[in-house]
């Protein structure tokens, strides 16, 4: 993995669950190497990650969960990507990524790339 070759995808979660970006091409899968969430909710407000189809929705697949604890607070995994970073999510063939809150807005920025299967 090239830093400098991953895609970046801004995305507002919001309470009303909802998917982002490009669906992944067949024969692909998404690997999401990082992530960096901004809470723009005054107080706890908790994001969850996954994916799904159109088809599918509201049905989805949970990947994780990161919660915020005051507005504006910040978090990010990793700190910092190498070419030896290992991805944190994959999104397989078909799918987008869902995210949802259960309060109100929060700013989500994922670094991606698009992987051919042998």
């Amino acid at each position: 993995m090239n830093p400098a070759g991953l895609r970046p995808l801004l995305c507002l979660a919001t309470a009303a669950a909802a998917l982002f970006g490009t669906v992944v091409p067949a024969h692909m899968v998404r690997y999401i190497y990082s992530i960096k969430t901004n809470n723009q909710v005054v107080g706890l407000n908790q994001l969850e990650i996954g994916y799904s189809t159109a088809l599918l929705m509201p049905a989805y697949v949970g990947l994780d969960f990161i919660g915020h604890a005051t507005q504006y607070e910040i978090w990010s995994n990793p700190d910092s990507l190498t070419e030896g970073s290992a991805p944190i999510y994959k999104i397989p063939a078909g799918n987008q990524i869902y995210l949802d809150t259960d309060v109100g807005n929060c700013y989500v920025l994922f670094s991606y790339e698009d992987v051919e299967l042998a």
